[in-house]
């Protein structure tokens, strides 16, 4: 006997997740996912320290040296 989860998947399978965007970064952003917003521009979360470097030109320096 087949759990009623493996049974179901097995028939519609796996649920599509909905896209909402692209981020600045040129990724897909799907509901559900964390995001900021700066200046009309969408960055998803794990995309933030990216962003600064490679578009907002920020520098990634070491304390102390």
């Amino acid at each position: 006997m087949e759990h009623p989860t493996v049974t179901k998947l097995q028939k519609e399978g796996l649920p599509e997740s909905k896209i909402y965007g692209t981020d600045a970064c040129g990724d897909e952003v799907f509901e559900g996912d964390y995001i900021l917003e700066h200046e009309g521009e969408i960055i998803l979360e794990c995309n933030a320290l990216d962003y600064l470097v490679d578009i907002l030109g920020a520098e990634r320096k070491t304390a102390g040296k």
